[in-house]
């Protein structure tokens, strides 16, 4: 018998392997598109641009987890038309992880796996999320403007839907930092863009966030601050991480000095700093009594001495000129929820409607936000309560109510299951979303994601928490 012919230099073993076109075809589809996309930058580069962002987010939100620590990030630009036309970055990334978090419940469900969902660990306030989805989608039956609540519903799915998707996103510990310092980094670039920019006159030269105004940047730095020290409480075997959340809280705090927010800084970090000593836990009030009298202090010292005299005076004197003309909105609101208290006047409808109410009984300083300008009511309640009525603002206060108690229990759980880490961020949550909700009297922020992923992440954590253990890695 005649010997194989051997190549020499070649194992026969590899002469004997089948040939493996995937080898072949993957770079050379690879190699096609990137030879499309580089000839199709050359016509429409902003497409292009375009679609590449959203290949990369697919690649990122494949794991939910990073997708929701993406969200936390892109959240903070979330009124930057970034992928074209009225298509931000948030939301494209929120369909994204929409569709990426249904197919991953379908094909558990076709492999027949049993994986506790959203649903079935909150089916009640999975009912009041669809029962409030549901009554904003019908009073466009009574709307002025229906185009108006088409698209107030289509910013509330979505967010909403951070509920169900961070639910099954954070699965493993090590999600819950990371979710915490994507928002904290986020935070820390929107203050950076703002301070590159030139002053914005129509807001006093205040500091302005990546499509945010003042007031609303300010909010959310109340939150990221709370994180921030949350993160650096968990951080006693990691100096360098302590120390850089230390850091971190400390550049927040100095971002919502300069916002010159009256609601952020009095009603947002008052009551965050109000609540921390009772959420600390057991062992820990005492303590936290005292970081939270040198915080009152420090701002104290910065508004007597870093601040310019016109911050300190609108900081003392909350009701100057009206409040910047909300409380006019919230006059006009109010009235609006007198006239139709039940239903609303349909969501979305807030500005289509609102000069209607204005030639009624009680001063007004500022009609321009009314008529010139419609402006919403720079409360999240008012706004909730003078379009979708009483009903609508009973469960949007059922879900906020629900969020802060799951972060509570989930405080406890992991108390009870001796991690101190855990414990901690859960009640950081907790306190951070009394801070955001609290400046919420004076926010327009109803439809931010990154409120509504504080919202979502509390019950995650609780979920967290249920399980009989959980991964450390």
């Amino acid at each position: 018998m005649l010997k194989p012919f051997l190549i020499e230099g070649v194992s026969p073993s590899l002469l004997s392997r089948r040939f493996d076109g995937s080898r072949v075809l993957y770079p050379a589809a690879l190699g096609f598109a990137a030879v499309v996309v580089g000839a199709a930058a050359g016509f429409r580069p902003a497409l292009v641009i375009a679609f590449t962002a959203l290949v990369a987010m697919v690649a990122v939100a494949s794991n939910l987890a990073y997708g929701i620590a993406l969200m936390a990030a892109v959240g903070f630009q979330e009124q930057f038309a970034g992928l074209g036309g009225s298509v931000s970055l948030a939301k494209a990334l929120g369909l994204v992880l929409l569709v990426v978090w249904f197919c991953r419940a379908a094909s558990a469900r076709w492999s027949g796996m049993r994986e506790v969902g959203f649903a079935t660990s909150h089916p009640g306030l999975a009912w009041v999320l669809v029962a409030f989805v549901a009554w904003a989608a019908v009073s466009a039956l009574w709307a002025q403007d229906t185009s108006a609540t088409t698209t107030s519903v289509s910013r509330f799915v979505p967010n909403l839907a951070l509920l169900p998707i961070t639910y099954a996103a954070l699965r493993k510990r090590r999600h819950v930092p990371l979710v915490f310092g994507a928002y904290i980094i986020a935070a820390l670039a929107s203050i950076a863009y703002g301070l590159t920019r030139p002053p914005d006159p129509t807001s006093g030269g205040r500091l302005s966030g990546a499509g945010l105004n003042p007031n609303d940047l300010g909010s959310l730095l109340v939150a990221a601050i709370v994180l921030a020290v949350a993160l650096a409480a968990t951080s006693d075997r990691r100096p360098i991480r302590r120390w850089l959340a230390l850091l971190a809280a400390a550049g927040c705090a100095t971002g919502l000095f300069l916002t010159e927010s009256r609601g952020a800084v009095l009603l947002g970090f008052g009551g965050a700093l109000a609540v921390a000593p009772f959420a600390a836990g057991r062992g820990r009030r005492a303590v936290t009594a005292v970081w939270v009298a040198l915080a009152v202090v420090l701002a104290a010292g910065w508004f007597v001495i870093a601040a310019s005299p016109g911050s300190t005076h609108r900081l003392l004197h909350p009701g100057t000129a009206g409040g910047s003309g909300r409380s006019d909105l919230w006059r006009v609101a109010l009235r609006m929820a007198d006239a139709h208290p039940v239903t609303g006047v349909g969501a979305g409808n807030f500005r289509v409607v609102e000069s209607s109410y204005l030639l009624r009984p009680g001063t007004t300083q500022r009609d321009i936000y009314i008529i010139d300008q419609p402006r919403v009511p720079h409360n999240i309640y008012l706004n909730v309560l003078a379009e979708l009525g009483a009903v609508g603002l009973g469960l949007f206060i059922v879900i906020l109510a629900s969020a802060l108690r799951c972060a509570l229990s989930a405080a406890r759980a992991f108390a009870r299951h001796g991690d101190r880490e855990l414990e901690l961020l859960s009640r950081g949550l907790f306190v951070a979303l009394v801070g955001v909700l609290s400046a919420g009297f004076v926010s327009s922020g109803v439809y931010y994601k990154d409120v509504w992923l504080l919202v979502a992440l509390a019950p995650a954590l609780l979920g967290l928490a249920g399980r009989r253990s959980v991964p450390r890695v």
